[in-house]
C-alpha cells in the first residue's frame, strides 16, 4: 500500500482488499449478497469475506496450476499457473485477511499458497516477478517476519536487476516481440519497483534502490504526455537508449489512456516518492491524479471504463482493478473530503502544500510554546475571574493542549516512522 496515503496502512489495505474481492476474486455465492446495502461497516465486510474464504479453502487445496484469479461466467473459479502474472495476488489477499482477522486457518493457507511460488523467484523471465513475489512473499514477510520470506524477496530482486540496462536506464518488461519491439518497457513496471526498494531495506545494498530510481526517472521522462496521461509501451533501442516507438498492448489505441495503466503510474510514482521523498515523483503523481479525477469520462462512482478513450463509452466494460489501484494509492483522505462536498480537482491541489510542511509545523511549535506558557503558568499568576483561575476550565485546557501537541508530534515524526510499518 502506498505510504503517502492519508490514513494508516491497515485502512489502505482494507480498502484495496475490499475493492479487489468485490471485483470477483473469490468463489461461490457473491460476497455482496451477505452484506446489507443500507450501511457499510468495513470490519463487518472483512469478517464476512474472511468467513467466506475460510469455507472456500476447505474445497480448494493449494495447486500450482489452479491459483484463483477470477470467476468464470458459470460462477466457477478460474485458476492460473504460477507463471501467470497474477499468481501472487491470491496469497497476498490471504496474508491481508490474516493480518485483519488473526485466523490461524487463513495464515496456514497463506503460507501454503505462498510456498508454491518459490521457484518463480529464481529467474526473471519478465518484469512480473515483482507482482508474483512481492504480493505473496512480501506480504508474508511484512506479516510474520519469517527470514525465509526475506531470502526469497532478495533472490527475486536480484533476478529482476538482471533485466535492467544502464544504457536504456530501465528494466525490460518482456522478451517477446510485437510490432518489432527491441526493448519494450511498460508503465506496469512501476509497480515492481517496490520489490527493489524493499530489497535495499532488507539487505542494506543500495544497488536495488539506484536501479529503481533510475527506472522511475526514465519512465517520467518518456512515458507521459502533456496532459498527464501515459503511454502503455515505450520501445527503446537497446544499443543507444533512444525511444523507437510508443505503443499500447492492452489499451484502445496507441494514443489512448488505458485505465489500468494510468493507475499503475499513479501508484508507482506515489510509492517512489514514499521511498525517496524526492518531490519530483510526487509532482508527477499529482499530475496523473489530476488527469484521472478531472477526466470527463470518469464515472461518478470512481470506477473507470477500461480505457478513458474507449470508443463505445458508456456501453463498455469498467475496470474494477484500476479503481482498486487508485484506492490503494489515494485511500480515505480524499474520500472524506469528497463526502464534505470538496471536489476531486481541489483535492489534487493539496499535494502542492508539501514543500511548505516544515513552515506549518514550525508555526505550530511556536504556537504551542506560547500556549504552554499561558496554560501551565502558576494559578497564583492568574487574576481573579480569569479562565486560568477556574480549576475545571484549566484542566480542560490542559487536556486540549496535550491533544494538539500529540497531533503536531505525529505530524513531525510520521515521515520517519512510517517506513517501519511497510
Amino acid at each position: 500500500m502506498a505510504r503517502y496515503c492519508l490514513i494508516p496502512v491497515k485502512s489502505c489495505t482494507r480498502a484495496a482488499t475490499f475493492l479487489y474481492v468485490l471485483a470477483g476474486i473469490l468463489w461461490g455465492t457473491p460476497i455482496h449478497a451477505q452484506i446489507s446495502e443500507s450501511s457499510l461497516d468495513i470490519d463487518d465486510v472483512l469478517d464476512a469475506i474472511t468467513a467466506h474464504v475460510r469455507d472456500g479453502l476447505q474445497e480448494y487445496p493449494p495447486d500450482p496450476s489452479r491459483i484463483p484469479r477470477t470467476l468464470e461466467p458459470d460462477g466457477s473459479v478460474k485458476g492460473v499457473s504460477i507463471r501467470d502474472w497474477t499468481s501472487g495476488f491470491f496469497p497476498g489477499i490471504l496474508w491481508q485477511l490474516y493480518a485483519f482477522s488473526g485466523d490461524p486457518a487463513i495464515r496456514s493457507a497463506a503460507e501454503s499458497w505462498t510456498e508454491l511460488l518459490d521457484q518463480e523467484s529464481r529467474t526473471a523471465l519478465d518484469h512480473d516477478i515483482g507482482f508474483r513475489i512481492y504480493c505473496s512473499y512480501g506480504l508474508g514477510w511484512r506479516t510474520t517476519g519469517d527470514s525465509t520470506y526475506r531470502d526469497v524477496i532478495l533472490r527475486a530482486a536480484e533476478a529482476l536487476t538482471e533485466r535492467f540496462s544502464p544504457t536504456v536506464g530501465a528494466i525490460k518488461s518482456w522478451d517477446f516481440s510485437q510490432r518489432d519491439w527491441k526493448y519494450p518497457v511498460i508503465i506496469d513496471n512501476m509497480m515492481n519497483l517496490e520489490l527493489l526498494f524493499a530489497a535495499t531495506r532488507l539487505s542494506g545494498d543500495s544497488t536495488y534502490y539506484r536501479i529503481a530510481v533510475q527506472h522511475a526517472e526514465t519512465t517520467m521522462r518518456d512515458h507521459f504526455r502533456n496532459d498527464g496521461s501515459s503511454y502503455h509501451v515505450i520501445d527503446y533501442d537497446p544499443a543507444t537508449g533512444e525511444v523507437r516507438q510508443r505503443h499500447t498492448h492492452q489499451g484502445a489505441a496507441d494514443e489512448s489512456a488505458w485505465a489500468r495503466g494510468q493507475s499503475w503510474g499513479l501508484y508507482g510514482l506515489t510509492m517512489t516518492y514514499r521511498e525517496t521523498r524526492d518531490p519530483k515523483f510526487l509532482e508527477r503523481a499529482r499530475r496523473i491524479a489530476g488527469f484521472i479525477l478531472n477526466h470527463p469520462n470518469m464515472p461518478v462512482d470512481g470506477v473507470p471504463y477500461w480505457d478513458y478513450d474507449a470508443p463505445d463509452i458508456p456501453q463498455t466494460n469498467r475496470d474494477a482493478s484500476a479503481a482498486a489501484i487508485l484506492a490503494s494509492a489515494c485511500c480515505l483522505g480524499p474520500l472524506v473530503l469528497l463526502s464534505l462536498g470538496v471536489g476531486g480537482a481541489w483535492i489534487v491541489n493539496l499535494t502542492a502544500l508539501e514543500p511548505f510542511r516544515p513552515w506549518f509545523l514550525g508555526a505550530a511549535i511556536v504556537a504551542l510554546f506560547f500556549a504552554y506558557r499561558r496554560i501551565f503558568r502558576p494559578v497564583a499568576d492568574c487574576k481573579p475571574g480569569e479562565i486560568c483561575a477556574v480549576p475545571a476550565t484549566r484542566r480542560a485546557y490542559k487536556i486540549l493542549f496535550w491533544i494538539v501537541a500529540a497531533l503536531v508530534g505525529i505530524g513531525l515524526g510520521f515521515p520517519y516512522v512510517a517506513p517501519f510499518f511497510y
